[in-house]
């Protein structure tokens, strides 16, 4: 809530300081951009940010419990393949 409250307040008050000649229209553009790009982009990132997170924990705790289990060699061998050597 409130989130959307500062996104609206933002734009609302740059253009009245752009009505009063105290922010250039360049000025203007850009941080419209910036705020656009933050609002259509980076924001709706934030939804994959728990999956992935449950993600890592699981795959670290499979790795772990399979590193335990293996022999040293064959832990080496599924390193190498994990990391692409």
């Amino acid at each position: 809530m409130f989130l959307c409250a500062g996104t609206v307040a933002n734009p609302s008050y740059l253009a009245k300081k752009l009505m009063n000649a105290s922010l250039t229209t360049t000025t203007y553009g850009i941080l419209m951009t910036a705020w656009l790009m933050l609002v259509l982009f980076a924001i709706p990132l934030l939804a994959f940010n728990k999956p992935l997170s449950d993600l890592k924990v699981r795959t670290l705790l499979v790795y772990s419990a399979r590193s335990t289990q293996l022999p040293f060699k064959e832990l080496i061998r599924v390193v190498k393949r994990l990391l692409l050597l």
